[in-house]
Formats: C-alpha cells, structure tokens, sequence
C-alpha cells in the first residue's frame, strides 16, 4: 500500500499503485549524522508518501572482523495522522546463491505463483527442517522461473553461499502474529532465465515488525551479516554440514 496513504499524487493514490517504491526513502540523498573508523549514521528526509523518516545505521563489529550490524529507525514525522508500516530488508544476490532458511516443515511456507504466464514456478527443497530453493531450468515452453516463498523461520537466521563465502544474516526472530499478514518473516524472490542462474536475481528479504506509529513516535529494527570464508565442496551435504556447525559456533545474537 506504498501509494494509498499520501496526497502528494491522487493518480497513484486512486489507483492503489503497489509500484515504484516511495522515491523520497528510495532515491533522496542522506545526510551522514555520525561517523567514526567503525560506524556511519545516515538520517533520510520525511516522506510525504510514506510519512516517515527512514534513517540508517551500519557498524562493524570491534571484536568480530566478520560482522556488520545494520539497523534502520524509521519515525513518523506527521503532525496529527498514525501511520502502519514495517521495516524490511532487502538483500540482493544472483540467482545462483545457495540459500538456507531453518524451518518447522512445510507449514512455514506460503508460495507466490510466478508473474507471468511464460514463467514456470520455483522449486524447492526441505531436509532436516531447512528450506532451500532449487535452479532447475524452466519447463518445456517457459523461459524463465520466477515467484516468491513467504516463511516463518524457526530459528532467526538465514544463509547463503556463494563460491568461496557463506554470507549468514542473523535477526530478532518474532512470532508469526507480529508480521503484516500480507507479508512473511522472510521472504525470497528469485528469478532467473533458461539454465543460467547466475544471471538472475534473488533477493533475501527480512521483514520486522508491523506497527502502527503515533505523530512523532519511531521504531528499530536491525539484523547483522556474517562474511565468513567456505572452502567446502560444492555439494548440499558439505555446505549442510559448515552452516550446521557455523551456527553452533556463532550462536543466537539477539
């Protein structure tokens, strides 16, 4: 409902547009509000789509070379209206990213059907209650696969490896009643053409909390990524077997 709740353009307000993205926290220019070796601080400009101010947070972590926490503060900056919106992280890799979400089975799962009639839909596996998305090529008469899985992890984190690194971003795991109906805990997008995965596109989303703000109030959310090298084989059993022991290792953060 990026579009439903301003006055600045009644043509997407009456139209229900989903679609672009609020311009003002999208494309405006930050300002940098704080900056040290270990940290920057972004504050954005108010939006009059989205009647908020999006600011930005990212720090390295002294002790852990490996780790940058990033959090997003997000303040109603209307003067007599409450708003109701999450904070989601996006996370963009190719396609041919190996991902790995913890899950309870597939009741976790909520599939999205693909965007067009010439795209097959994504294919998935879960074994030992983790999730992971497959690469086959599209079927016969599709050229390319696309759709999205909506999941309610078990546990708060999710993994990706790509050739020699294994990214893991961790994040404040919340109850299934706290995410936008609409939305999922995290979500997956993928899209990709004939049998070049590498090509295409996934994005590994993570969605907070939905809330509703009174004039001036704000809220928090944040998640860390791990960077941590992968020599393993380029098999599931192997990365299986690294990220098992990776997490053991790294514990839960928040």
């Amino acid at each position: 409902e990026w579009w439903k709740h301003q006055q600045v353009n009644s043509a997407r307000r009456d139209a229900a547009a989903a679609w672009p993205p609020d311009p003002w926290l999208v494309q405006s220019k930050n300002t940098v509000v704080g900056h040290s070796e270990r940290l920057v601080e972004f504050a954005g400009v108010s939006s009059p789509v989205s009647g908020v101010q999006l600011n930005k947070r990212f720090s390295l972590d002294p002790l852990h070379p490996s780790r940058v926490k990033v959090a997003a503060e997000v303040i109603n900056i209307r003067e007599t209206e409450n708003v109701s919106w999450d904070i989601w992280f996006n996370t963009r890799v190719n396609a041919a990213t190996n991902v790995y979400v913890p899950v309870d089975g597939e009741s976790s799962l909520r599939k999205q059907t693909p965007f067009s009639d010439s795209a097959s839909p994504l294919t998935y596996a879960i074994k030992d209650n983790v999730f992971t998305l497959l690469t086959p090529p599209p079927e016969a008469g599709k050229n390319e696969r696309s759709g999205k899985f909506f999941i309610q992890p078990s546990q708060g984190w999710l993994a990706a490896f790509n050739d020699d690194q294994l990214l893991i971003i961790q994040f404040p795991l919340l109850d299934k009643s706290l995410i936008h109906p609409e939305q999922g805990h995290i979500e997956l997008y993928m899209r990709y053409t004939g049998d070049k995965p590498e090509q295409g596109l996934l994005e590994l989303e993570v969605h907070a909390a939905y809330k509703t703000l009174q004039p001036g109030k704000r809220m928090v959310a944040e998640e860390t990524w791990i960077l941590l090298p992968y020599l393993g084989g380029n098999d599931e059993a192997s990365r299986l077997s690294f990220l098992q022991r990776e997490i053991i290792r790294l514990g839960a953060l928040y």
